[in-house]
């Protein structure tokens, strides 16, 4: 990663005496080397470390071309591009000093790169500017200035604070950055741009990188904006180049995924012949506004069949995948309902990755507990007896498994022997212990719902695996999800 020679002056504060040379320019170093003499030329963008010895015994002229670092010296053998640095100071330790620069830039750089190329949603940044920023706030925004990802769930100021709580920014926030003439600075589009307190809706320095639409009728539409808030210290020059990082990098992303969503909102236009209202490109996402098919006749609902299964074979070739809600009854319920179809996308995504459709009605239990996650130690919330169950013969279930399929089938004994392909009598047998080992009433309903609820709170913490059992569902029955 390059560095400018601000970060590089900043990062010696303490040492550096005059650095005047940078004064009208801010030349760009991909590295730096300890000047030994011997070297045939001088690599462009290196910044050279040199010891006053040797500074005397080479030919000045050899530097004016290049930047390098001494100690003071008298003006004749002073080089014209200089950082000159206190009496006092150990060259050596200076060398240490940068070194360790370059490489902490060069993993940052090198994990944001991950992140893009993993294409694991924008989300994938929120930690990385956790801990590059752990002294701000630091967000992204919607096209609809929804927030979609925070680095902090609660800050001081009273007015961010309201901000990060409800998740999005009103119409009295936008209307006051238009009074500050925010939606009139161009420059925010082309380069992160820092605003002074006296400048911003929350007092607090504030640096942000806005993002265009290139592609479809919404060219050159507000996108997105990348934020980030000083909460305690007034921001770097080393602050500013890892926000420029991170937000390039979000920007490459942004603009191959725009182009894949545009691709795929074509894609489905033409060839989803599933009966809907609309398909429309948002951000980056492609919604699909499904007409009701809860009450079709027996012939549609056959008709509709082929057609999800066409749309499944469609998805499956575009290596897409969709999550799905159910609870959308009119223009109000819109917004949650996609809330709740993008939480079963990336729930179905992390629990079924072979899975290409996702429904809420599935995922809600899951979506609940990671919430509920967040308040208390889900270690100490399912029921701890379920710990005890464990062992099995060679081939089949263990102990907890079986115990889910029997909970699953309303305790269905010759149900629960078909699934697990199992004798009767095994089941039985099984069933037996492990009531026995339980010590619980399995005929109480409340004991069945907690032990079911259970059951997915282990699932969540990776405790037992629910995906290898037989699907309890006719996967092709559509109207059976509700």
């Amino acid at each position: 990663m390059e560095l400018p020679a601000s970060v590089i002056v900043e990062s010696l504060s303490d040492w550096v005496i005059d650095a005047s040379v940078f004064q009208h320019s801010d030349p760009i170093f991909r590295g730096v080397r300890v000047y030994t003499g011997l070297e045939d030329t001088l690599s462009e963008n290196i910044l050279y470390v040199c010891e006053p010895r040797l500074l005397y015994e080479s030919d000045v002229r050899r530097f004016n071309q290049h930047y390098v670092i001494i100690k003071p010296c008298p003006f004749d053998y002073q080089p014209s591009n200089a950082i000159i640095l206190s009496e006092k100071c150990n060259l050596r330790h200076i060398t240490n000093i940068l070194i360790n620069l370059f490489l902490e830039m060069a993993e940052y750089a090198y994990e944001i790169k991950i992140a893009s190329i993993a294409n694991c949603g924008y989300d994938a940044f929120s930690k990385i500017a956790e801990r590059a920023f752990p002294h701000c706030l630091v967000l992204m925004t919607d096209v609809t200035y929804n927030i979609i990802w925070k680095t902090r769930e609660h800050v001081k100021p009273r007015y961010l604070n309201k901000i990060i709580e409800r998740n999005f920014y009103s119409k009295s926030d936008l209307d006051t950055m238009a009074d500050r003439g925010y939606f009139q600075d161009e420059r925010k589009y082309f380069q992160p741009v820092l605003y002074d307190p006296d400048f911003t809706i929350s007092g607090l320095p504030f640096m942000v990188r806005s993002y265009r639409s290139q592609k479809g009728a919404l060219i050159n539409a507000t996108m997105s904006f990348v934020g980030c808030y000083f909460l305690d210290a007034p921001p770097t020059k080393r602050d500013y180049v890892l926000f420029q990082c991170l937000t390039d990098e979000i920007y490459r992303l942004m603009e191959a995924n725009e182009t894949k969503i545009a691709q795929m909102t074509n894609f489905l236009r033409t060839y989803c012949t599933v009966p809907y209202y609309g398909i429309f490109q948002y951000y980056n996402s492609v919604l699909i506004l499904f007409q009701d098919w809860r009450y079709y006749d027996v012939r549609q609902k056959a008709d509709f069949e082929e057609e999800w299964k066409n749309l499944i074979k469609t998805l499956l070739s575009c290596r897409t995948k969709m999550g799905i809600s159910l609870g959308f009854d009119s223009i109000q319920d819109f917004g949650q309902a996609y809330v709740q179809a993008l939480r079963s996308f990336r729930a179905g995504c992390q629990n079924r990755k072979n899975d290409v459709t996702y429904f809420y009605s599935e995922y809600y239990l899951l979506d609940m507990i990671a919430q509920y996650d967040s308040i208390i130690d889900l270690n100490r919330a399912y029921s701890r007896c379920l710990d005890q169950l464990n062992g099995g013969k060679s081939g089949t279930l263990d102990n907890l498994q079986l115990l889910y399929v029997y909970l699953s089938v309303e305790r269905n004994v010759a149900h629960t022997a078909r699934l697990v392909h199992m004798h009767r009598n095994g089941v039985l047998y099984r069933i037996e212990k492990i009531k026995d080992t339980l010590g619980l009433d399995l005929e109480s309903s409340e004991v069945r719902l907690r032990l079911m609820i259970s059951f997915k709170i282990m699932e969540y913490l990776g405790k037992v695996n629910l995906d290898v059992l037989p699907a309890l569902e006719d996967e092709n029955q559509i109207f059976q999800i509700e």
